[in-house]
Parts: structure tokens; sequence; C-alpha cells
């Protein structure tokens, strides 16, 4: 033991000092582990436990909420089918009607047409001209007031009528020049027999602005005389289809 103190005092350590030293860490350790060290295992311990339990709970959350998600999406897309299912049927349902009104419309129209024609053309061989001028003046009178009473007292009708003539209206629109549809400010002007409704007036709208190339603003004026159809007129040049037209083109045209 005195051979080993004198060899650490050869390589220069205090063997006082490191006596001290080992004593007082023995020290520092026993007041450590007797007072602290405990305390503090007990409360990392104490605080592992809390960890856990809130990541269990995490987990619980975070599986709820996709099950959550999940079922979401699941209830969304169920959502969305059904939607674009019914407004699909509702589209072909509405679509579906409007052809049937249409095609009764043009059947209406056209058998009306017929009889007239027919009744002036089984007449003509038996009448002079001023006769017949008479009768042709007569029948243009009597079926402008019928046919007014018809459209007065039934709106279906009327708006038949309106359908009618309006649905060439795509087509007879190139009967303009096309000088027509390249003035910047052109005054238009469409009479009906009857005030256009707002899908009638949103069709029209629409040809006039494909043909113009942009929005055009419209006067709409009221002309009971012209029975059914329409009158239009861009800067001064005018065309027309309706029932009052007609009738007098076939008048005309009986000898």
């Amino acid at each position: 033991m005195q051979q080993f103190i004198v060899f650490l005092g050869q390589i220069g350590i205090d063997v006082n000092l490191l006596i001290a030293q080992i004593v007082n860490f023995t020290l520092l350790l026993w007041i450590l582990n007797k007072f602290v060290y405990k305390s503090i295992v007990k409360r990392i311990e104490d605080d592992e436990k809390q960890l856990q339990k809130a990541k269990i709970l995490q987990d619980s959350l975070t599986a709820e909420k996709d099950v959550f998600l999940k079922q979401k999406t699941v209830e969304l897309a169920k959502m969305k089918k059904l939607s674009r299912e019914k407004i699909a049927e509702a589209g072909e349902y509405a679509e579906e009607i409007k052809k049937q009104a249409k095609a009764e419309a043009q059947k209406e129209i056209a058998q009306m047409l017929s009889q007239m024609k027919k009744q002036l053309s089984s007449r003509q061989s038996n009448l002079k001209n001023e006769q017949l001028q008479n009768m042709k003046k007569q029948i243009l009178e009597n079926v402008q007031q019928i046919i007014k009473k018809m459209s007065g007292a039934s709106d279906s009708i009327s708006e038949k009528l309106q359908d009618f003539f309006l649905s060439d209206m795509t087509e007879r629109v190139n009967d303009f020049p096309e000088k027509t549809f390249q003035k910047t400010s052109p005054k238009i002007i469409l009479e009906t027999a009857k005030p256009l409704n707002n899908e009638q007036k949103e069709s029209v709208l629409e040809i006039l602005s494909k043909k113009f190339n942009r929005q055009v603003q419209m006067a709409e004026k009221t002309n009971v005389d012209l029975i059914g159809g329409y009158r239009l007129e861009i800067s001064g040049i005018a065309i027309e289809n309706n029932l009052l037209n007609q009738l007098l083109h076939a008048t005309e045209t009986v000898q």
C-alpha cells in the first residue's frame, strides 16, 4: 500500500486530494441515491406512463378519424352519383316534354294551314275574280278573328304558335345580308303576337349573338295582328314568319 502511495506521488497525483475527492464523490452519490434519484426515476416512469396513454389515445383517435373520413368519402360519392343520376333523368324528361310539345305544335299548325288552303282551293274554280277576292278577304278576316279568340282564350295554343314560328329563326336570320351583322350598334326590333317568355327570349338572343359574334340588345314589341309568329327587323331590314303572313301568302297564291 505504501508503495502504491509512493507511486501515485511519483506520477504527480496528490494522494490526500484524491482521497478527499473520492470521499466527496461517495457522499454525493449517497445523497443523490437517498433523496433525488428515486424521485427522478419515479417521475420519469410516471411521464413514460402518461406518454404511453397519450400515444394509445392518439392512435385510437387517428383510427376513428380514418374510419370517419372513409365513411364520409363513401357517402359523398354515393350522394354525387345519385345527384348526377337525378339531374340526368330530369334533363331527359324535360327534353322529351319539349320535343313532344314542339311536335304537337308543328302538327297542329300544319293541319290548320292545310285545312285553310284546302278550303280556299276547293272553291276557287266556282268563283269569279271579284268574288274570289272578296272571299279571300272575308276568310282572312274570319280566320284572324277565330285565331285571335283562340290565342286569347288559351295560352297553350298561343305559346305553341310562338314556338312553332320561332323554331326556324336560326335558318331565317341567314336571309339578312352579311353586312347587317357587321354594324357596331345595330337596331334590333322583334315584334310578336304575344310577349316572349324567358326561354323564348334567351333563345332568340342566343341566335342573334352568334350571328353578331357578341352580345346584343333587342327591343320587343307586341303586335296582335301577327296572330302567331314574329317580325324581326335589324337596322331597317326585316324578315317575318307569322300566321298572318302565311295566310296572306296562301290567299295570294289562289287563282
